[in-house]
């Protein structure tokens, strides 16, 4: 979403780096959350569908036009 999001808006992306192992937790520090994906099971399970209309890399450069 990250890449989408400034590609998008024409902002640079050389000031992130994409992180591709968990960090180790040291002691004293907080643990925090490797996965952040929430589930949609509860939804799907209620009978919500949560297919996607366009994918997000679509569907965001559509949304930036027609909202200036």
């Amino acid at each position: 979403m990250t890449q989408v999001i400034a590609n998008a808006l024409n902002l640079p992306l050389d000031h992130v780096t994409p992180v591709s192992a968990k960090p180790e937790t040291k002691p004293g520090q907080t643990e925090r959350p490797w996965n952040t994906e929430l589930s949609v099971a509860a939804l799907e399970e209620l009978g919500v569908s949560t297919a996607e209309a366009k994918p997000f890399a679509q569907w965001w450069p559509e949304y930036l036009a027609e909202h200036k």
